[in-house]
Parts: C-alpha cells; structure tokens; sequence
C-alpha cells in the first residue's frame, strides 16, 4: 500500500502532545508529560523524503488524524456531485478513548445530514463541488480517527432520441473528476440518421472538449464511427460536476438514436493520509492539508 505523510514538520504535533497527560483510557489533560499509550507505528513514522502535496482525500483513501488531548477541530475535503451517493466511515483507532464528532457541510455551506456520524450509507448529494468535513475531539484525552469515503453515481438510463440537421437534442450526466467518458449513439435503422456531435459543456458551462481544458496526460477527445452508423464520443473529464452532450444529425439524413451512456471512475490508489495537525482554517477554505509520496 502506497504511505502518505504531511507537508507541515512533524514536531508540530509533538508540541501539541507535550501539554496532554492521560490517567488512562479516557484520562484527561494535565500539565506534564504525555502519558497516553504511543500510538500505532504506521500512524506515526516520519517521512523520509520530500513529497508532494496533495489538497483533497480521495475516494478509496483513509484519513488519519489526531486531536491533542480531546480539544480542537480538523478539516479536510473532497469532491462531491449532484444525485451521487456518499458512503464514509469515521473510526477511534484502538487505544484511544476520547470520542470525536464529525460534520460535513455541501459547497454552498449548508450542513449535510450524515446520521449517527460514524457511518452512513447512500446519502444522497445536492450539488456537485467541495465538500468540507470537520473532526473535533470530544475531550477527555487524546483523540485519534480515520475517516474514508466513496461517492457513487448512477448512469442516465437509454434513451431514444429523434434527431434531424436542426435538432440539439441533450444528454446530461455527472462524471467524477479524472473519469473515462463514453457516449453511444447508435441509429435504430442502418440506413437513417448519422449522428453529429455539436458540442460538449462541462460544469462550469464552458466547452468541455477545448485542448487547453484537458487533464495532464489524458488522451484527447474522440468521435469514433462504428458499425451501422454508430458514433462513440470519448473524453476524459477534467473537473467534477454535471456534463450536456449537444447532438444533432449530419445533413441530409434524420430518425431516431439510441443514446447510452458510459463513465468509468479512476482507479483508487487506496491511499493512506496522515492530517497535518493544523486547525480548520479561517473562513473554511480549501487548504493543502495532506502530502503523498
């Protein structure tokens, strides 16, 4: 499994530690030496070279945080998309009792109902952007967590859509960031409509298949025939949020097409994240709050 670290020097936390004392399991804070139980060694090794930085937790990673003595809150965020599901997970790691809460606001600020806090299954998002989860310690001591997530999303169903020279028939679909787009259109009758791709919007309501919008060492978009009139539409999605394919048909020639849609996720890299002990910043802004290597 690839290990991950933070940017922010390590003796930060152990500063924050020094004040803490535990009496035991759920002790509270004193004045003097930290006496909590140290914690697991993947938890806590140092890393040995400089890595780059990373801004959000990505499904399939596992965020792991600790709160000194109990006090104080984290932040950390990931991305989100419209009529997509979330399933997250937030755990006290084995010796350590203090308890933690956890909240998750939309990108707009309102709070998200995520049940009991510690695990939830199918919560249904409202807007595609960042998402900013806060831990706080519940106090009575050290508080250790690891929090993981997965935002699902649902495929349009087929459609069967007339098309003519003059038409600019839509196909709207969520993609997450990074994914593998593709959309068939194939005509009902061999000898009928040939369809026309007319344009593609992304989330912010630009062209989404400019050359200067694509993701680093993504392949470029694509219009692909195929048997019978069939034309496939291949793109990689560079940001998160809803996509509008625009179709018409080429001159000359109208009928129906049955339109589906295809996206592929990228591959989680199942990564292990270490929070850099900061407190949630002013204002709730994105910030760089982890690093991998």
């Amino acid at each position: 499994m690839r290990r991950v670290w933070i940017t922010v020097a390590a003796a930060g936390m152990l500063v924050a530690a020094a004040g803490c004392k535990s009496s035991g399991r759920g002790g509270s804070c004193e004045t003097g030496a930290c006496a909590a139980p140290a914690p697991a060694p993947s938890a806590c090794a140092q890393p040995t070279q400089t890595v780059a930085t990373v801004s959000r937790v990505l499904p399939g990673d596992t965020l792991h945080g600790r709160i000194a003595c109990g006090t104080g809150c984290q932040c950390f965020y990931f991305d989100g998309l419209e009529y997509a599901f979330l399933d997250y997970k937030l755990s006290t790691e084995a010796g350590c009792a203090a308890p933690v809460n956890l909240s998750i606001t939309d990108p707009d600020g309102r709070p998200l109902d995520i049940g009991d806090g510690t695990s939830g299954k199918s919560i249904v998002l409202r807007r595609s952007g960042t998402y900013k989860g806060v831990v706080c310690g519940g106090g009575g001591g050290e508080s250790v967590y690891a929090f993981s997530h997965d935002v699902r999303t649902v495929e349009p169903p087929e459609r069967i859509i007339p098309l003519t020279p003059e038409s600019k028939e839509q196909v709207s679909f969520v993609a997450p960031r990074g994914s593998n787009v593709v959309v068939t259109m194939q005509p009902l009758h061999a000898c009928g409509v040939i369809p026309k791709v007319l344009a593609v919007y992304g989330p912010n309501g630009s062209r989404a298949l400019d050359v200067e919008k694509q993701l680093a060492g993504a392949p470029l978009p694509a219009v692909i025939e195929s048997r019978g009139n069939t034309e496939k539409l291949r793109f990689n999605a560079a940001q998160p949020g809803r996509y509008t394919v625009v179709l018409a048909a080429e001159p000359g020639t109208e009928g129906d097409a049955r339109t589906a849609v295809q996206v592929f996720p990228p591959k989680s890299s199942n990564r292990d994240l270490f929070h850099d002990n900061h407190p949630c910043p002013d204002g709730g802004a994105p910030r760089q709050v982890a690093s991998a290597n």
